[in-house]
């Protein structure tokens, strides 16, 4: 049952979709509303009160650079190369390269080659 603030809602909009628009408010309302169809359900700008407990608080974001630095530690520790912790990712090696060299997490416990005499 359409209530009289219902009615006095639907009476009062000017309809400028014309009857399509009514025709998805009233289908709206049947969807939305219990037995008593009120005006908040013909028009979905008015916003429902929530009777339940409030909601968490958002946990603050984390910044990407720290997520990304993160994991990509754990996958040079886990793969032992730039190499495979690249391809674990799934970042180009040369990225992977300059960004662990950026933030100093090269694999350090590898012996390294002298350079090559000309």
């Amino acid at each position: 049952m359409v209530t009289e603030e219902g009615w006095k809602a639907l009476a009062a909009n000017p309809w400028p979709g014309n009857v399509r628009e009514l025709r998805h408010a009233v289908v709206r309302a049947v969807a939305l509303g219990g037995d008593e169809l009120l005006r908040e359900h013909f028009f979905p700008d008015v916003r429902l009160s929530w009777p339940g407990p409030a909601a968490p608080a958002p946990e603050p974001l984390v910044p990407y650079e720290r997520v990304l630095r993160s994991a990509m530690e754990r996958a040079i520790a886990t793969h032992g190369s730039i190499r495979a912790a690249a391809q674990h990712l799934g970042m180009p090696k040369s990225t992977f390269a300059d960004r662990a060299q950026k933030w100093g997490l090269t694999p350090r416990d590898r012996p390294r080659l002298p350079p090559r005499e000309r």
